[in-house]
């Protein structure tokens, strides 16, 4: 027998007897409570003043109890309520003369603030409790406020938030450390939680919860096994929990040998393995392909003492999942109601994983039906596989039941759930159904996303609702949200074509009612890497494509990429070879615009030249019918410049599509101030129809996603010239997991382009000194990475030293920094990138990409013409920093984007 030959278990193991299966008890609430619940938190959300809340809370004549303030700070955290407003309510019932907040109120209430980052209210909150009853302060509040502190904090702030508790808490001892050991593995890493403990474990006592604590997530086995050669040596006696963290370690590192012996060790102490250890074991053999055998092992667990619970069963039925095989996990599923174990949320969001990813809506919303029966409620996470598919294929029935049944039942997220359903109500154009389902929300006490509030907003002014508008604005105030304005005037009627660019996206329900026309040909000039993804994603969907190049040679080379992008996907199983014949056939070349007298839309796709765009533009407006769309792919010109030398402005707009673009999701649609509403619906239409995400976006500098971007190539470059090693960032960007770092995708492609772009925007060294400030801008305010603090700036050698190069630099360089590597391999010549298989990277077919060494000297070159190295020599930084200085830029930079409304 499997656990026989494995495990060597001795037959003086007492059996457990079962439990039998009893249901719940339900406890009905005081509905006296709930309703004075209800008014006070209303209370609390729409006093515009402290003095307005405190009136309105004595006038009220509701009694203050304990058990109604527990109620209602809940209520304000899961709803996300105005936390200078809960906390005017807590000072307020808490200043009340013999009257003391429970221990629950007080972790709420600091919860609530730590939430929104008023780090300073939470400390006044502390000291004030500690006057009036230091008992409240437990280590369960130490755990609650450094939580907080580490999610938007550095490891180093938030051991000093966890010292400054020593003069708060009367037992300042072991169990606070433990509270920050806990808090940083769930909050940072297991690495972090391993430095603070060596160097804080001389000022605490560890004991057998310490060590549990950092045994309980590695996944290095050598780390967990130095923390339990460490405990034994402290003289800490290791529990069941303790061997079961080593278990799991071992299970998750596919080492189910040594797992197998840790089992047999804790059989010699007289330890016996409980239904967690077998629980490691089974998703161990899962992953290591042997499903089978982790049945077994589900099955003669009994024989030794012990009886599978959910969470075994659960374990049997991922490794199924994992494998494939849902016939086996369905059967396991029955297994488990036969025995007399009720199937639990994380039992089905099992198989709503693998339905969301088959796409398998008719199976997920069987499964959802059969779960409702049983009386068991979906967690979040299955409630999100569920309602991206409803979006996913315009199911409105399905998703407003679901929402229905949520609302009902109080299961899932609302927030969540309800951005995603409200996308899909307003893509669909059902408007009364969102306002519906808004309302159902706000009643509920959950607060929606400003996002989703101001999409439902726009679509009320289009369609004139201001009735209907002005009681969702009402209804806002209650959460105490700052909503802004989309127009000048709630009554002024709008005209479509004036909205903002971020509104396009609702053209379909505006008053003058547009529908999309049907774009049957589509004329793609430029046969390149872009214009033949572009043409293939075309044909692939059904629409014609004439394909025009400047000679034949290009136009046969672009030809050929086209049939070999259609094949590359016969190859992948993603269409069938019958197809292929059919699909090529919708694709025609031409060398000249004969053929455009009868297309929809034109796609220019060539090299970013702003004359060559213009005198294209210029050709396609005389050769084109007068409804033509005229596109361009550019991803940084102004497309007030490509166009400026037609008569046709208003059909100019931007169909920026991503590298390869047949394969690539998203498409960035470019609005100028001219651009018609009638062009943007279209362009979005034939998006979906191409099954592209598409997005409307502002006529800026790099647009959305670029913009977002130019920091990344601005980090990496200056790295290189302040002498890090090109190949090291690329492996730290890659590790850290994107799927290729900024030279390899640079070899990719072109560097000639940031020639190009150099010509187009005379960029200045300063955009150097901007990543730096993008740095100040996302670490100061919020603890992370380098700047972790207001002062930390001033005393970061590594900044100080990186902005002095910088400003020497400045002071002696009119060029641009990163341009230097472009212009000296400009003047090396024939860089043609993957193109020639040279680079910072060498391309050969079969094999993967290998670093160049020829370019050593090259950067070598571009090192001393920026002349940037601290006294010559290269910076010290490590890989995690490496990362910091080229991701942080881009994250807080997307966020400029969507704060400066580029994009919603």
């Amino acid at each position: 027998m499997f656990i026989t030959k494995h495990l060597l278990f001795h037959s003086q193991f007492k059996c457990i007897p079962r439990v039998p299966f009893s249901s719940r008890l339900f406890c009905s609430e005081n509905p006296s409570i709930n309703h004075d619940v209800e008014t006070v938190f209303r209370i609390i959300n729409s006093s515009p003043s402290s003095k307005n809340l405190k009136e309105s809370l004595k006038s009220s004549g509701v009694f203050l109890s304990n058990d109604l303030i527990d109620k209602v700070l809940k209520r304000v955290r899961f709803s996300h309520g105005n936390p200078l407003h809960a906390l005017e309510f807590f000072n307020y019932s808490g200043n009340r003369r013999g009257f003391y907040h429970t221990a629950f109120s007080l972790d709420t209430m600091l919860y609530i603030l730590g939430r929104c980052r008023m780090f300073d209210k939470i400390w006044e909150v502390l000291i004030e409790t500690r006057r009036k009853d230091s008992s409240l302060i437990s280590p369960r509040t130490v755990m609650v406020v450094l939580a907080r502190v580490a999610k938007v904090c550095s490891v180093r702030q938030t051991v000093e938030s966890f010292r400054r508790f020593k003069k708060l808490v009367p037992g300042f001892d072991t169990g606070c450390f433990n509270a920050l050991l806990r808090t940083l593995c769930q909050e940072k890493s297991m690495g972090d939680a391993r430095n603070v403990y060596h160097s804080l474990k001389h000022e605490f006592r560890p004991n057998l919860q310490t060590f549990n604590t950092l045994l309980s997530g590695w996944k290095s086995t050598e780390e967990a096994e130095g923390f339990f050669e460490e405990m034994r040596e402290m003289g800490v006696k290791p529990d069941v929990v303790s061997y079961n963290c080593l278990v799991d370690v071992y299970c998750k590192g596919r080492e189910l040998d040594k797992a197998y012996k840790v089992v047999e060790k804790m059989r010699n102490e007289d330890i016996m393995p409980d239904v967690i250890t077998y629980t490691s074991l089974i998703g161990g053999l899962g992953l290591v392909g042997q499903p089978d055998k982790a049945r077994d092992f589900l099955k003669e667990m009994k024989e030794y003492g012990c009886y599978p619970d959910v969470a075994s069963y659960n374990a049997a039925i991922r490794n199924y999942c994992i494998a494939k095989r849902l016939g086996e996990a369905y059967s396991l599923m029955d297994e488990m109601v036969n025995k007399g174990l009720n199937p639990n949320a994380t039992t089905y969001n099992l198989f709503f994983r693998v339905f969301f990813w088959w796409n398998d809506l008719p199976s997920s919303w069987n499964l959802y039906r059969r779960m409702m029966e049983t009386g068991c409620l979906p967690n979040t996470q299955s409630c999100m596989f569920l309602i991206r598919l409803f979006k996913k294929q315009e199911k409105v029935e399905m998703a407003l039941q679901f929402w229905d049944d949520m609302v009902e039942k109080g299961f899932g997220s609302y927030t969540l759930v309800s951005d995603v359903l409200f996308d899909l109500l307003c893509d669909m154009g059902k408007l009364v159904e969102a306002e519906k389902c808004f309302l159902q929300m706000v009643e509920k006490g959950h607060k929606p996303s400003q996002v989703s509030f101001r999409r439902i907003k726009v679509l009320m002014e289009l369609t004139n609702n201001h009735e209907a508008l002005q009681n969702l604005l009402e209804k806002m105030a209650i959460f105490g949200m700052h909503i802004p304005k989309c127009v000048d005037s709630p009554t002024k009627t709008l005209d479509l074509d004036s909205l903002p660019v971020n509104h396009t996206f609702v053209t379909n329900l505006s008053p003058r009612r547009l529908k999309p026309r049907h774009v049957k040909k589509v004329a793609v000039i430029g046969g390149g890497l872009m214009g033949s993804g572009i043409a293939t994603a075309l044909i692939l969907s059904n629409i014609s494509v004439v394909l025009k190049e400047v000679n034949s040679e290009y136009l046969l080379k672009g030809l050929k990429s086209i049939e070999a992008n259609v094949q590359g996907l016969v190859t992948k199983g993603k269409l069938t070879q019958d197809k292929v014949q059919k699909t090529l056939s919708m694709l025609k070349g031409v060398l000249d615009y004969s053929e455009f007298k009868d297309v929809d839309m034109v796609i220019e796709a060539v090299i970013e030249s702003v004359p060559l765009k213009q005198k294209i533009f210029s050709g396609i407006e005389k050769a084109c019918p007068a409804h033509c769309i005229l596109a361009t792919n550019t991803s940084t010109i102004d497309l007030n410049i490509v166009g400026e030398k037609t008569s046709s402005q208003d059909r100019i707009v931007g169909a920026h599509f991503f590298s390869p673009a047949h394969v690539m999701p998203l498409l960035e649609i470019v609005r100028t101030e001219k651009t018609s509403a009638q062009v943007i619906l279209d362009l979005m239409t034939v998006g979906k129809i191409i099954k592209k995400v598409p997005v409307v976006v502002g006529n800026c500098a790099g647009f959305a996603v670029n913009q977002s971007f130019f920091p990344y190539s601005q980090g990496a470059h200056l790295l290189v010239n302040l002498g890090v090693d090109v190949f090291r960032i690329n492996r730290a960007i890659s590790s850290f997991g994107l799927p290729m770092g900024l030279f390899q995708y640079s070899s990719f492609l072109n560097i000639i382009l940031c020639v190009i772009l150099f010509h187009i925007y005379n960029v200045h060294v300063v955009i150097m000194l901007a990543v730096f400030f993008f740095f100040f801008r996302a670490g100061a305010g919020v603890g992370l990475g380098w700047f972790s603090g207001g002062n930390t700036m001033s005393k970061c050698s590594t900044f100080n030293l990186v902005m002095g190069a910088l400003i020497e630099a400045e002071a002696s360089s009119d060029c641009f920094l990163a341009s230097r590597h472009s212009w000296i391999w400009s003047s090396h010549g024939s860089w043609e990138s993957k193109n020639n298989g040279k680079g910072y990277y060498i391309f050969e077919r079969g094999s993967k990409p290998k670093p160049d060494p020829s370019v050593l000297p090259i950067i070598e070159e571009s090192r001393q013409l920026t002349n940037i190295m601290p006294g010559g020599k290269p910076i010290s930084v490590t890989d995690q920093e490496i990362v910091e200085m080229i991701l942080f830029p881009v994250v807080n930079e997307a966020c400029c984007v969507l704060d400066e409304e580029v994009v919603v």
